[in-house]
């Protein structure tokens, strides 16, 4: 149960539910990160790395991880690449069993919505 703000008076503390630690990789076990995968034909040779993708894969286990899809916002103007907020939250879930993509985009203005 849950209360919003003290329980009510001799009500009974609902247990606490935890999900089971993931599984830890194996000691020596080592994260790989593919980068600059590109996911279409670019539309502009000169900055074609901005239809691309890196993957960052966890350690090898029985079974495929699941895969979080990353694309930064940044107004459709600002890359990702500037800030480092999509590898560090890559780095974050790797230890946990989870692939993220990191998806980079064309920028606006450059690009325009068709």
């Amino acid at each position: 149960m849950y209360y919003f703000g003290a329980p009510p008076a001799g009500a009974a503390a609902a247990p606490e539910k935890r999900k089971p630690a993931p599984a830890a990789p194996a000691a020596g076990a080592k994260s790989a990160a593919l980068r600059d995968i590109p996911y279409t034909k670019p539309s502009d040779a000169k900055n074609a790395r901005r239809q691309t993708l890196d993957l960052y894969m966890p350690a090898k286990r029985a079974q495929k991880p699941p895969l979080v899809v990353f694309i930064h916002g940044g107004f459709w103007t600002l890359s990702d690449d500037e800030y480092g907020i999509g590898p560090a939250f890559a780095e974050g879930l790797l230890p946990t069993g989870v692939a993220v993509a990191l998806v980079r985009y064309r920028l606006a203005p450059a690009a325009v919505h068709p």
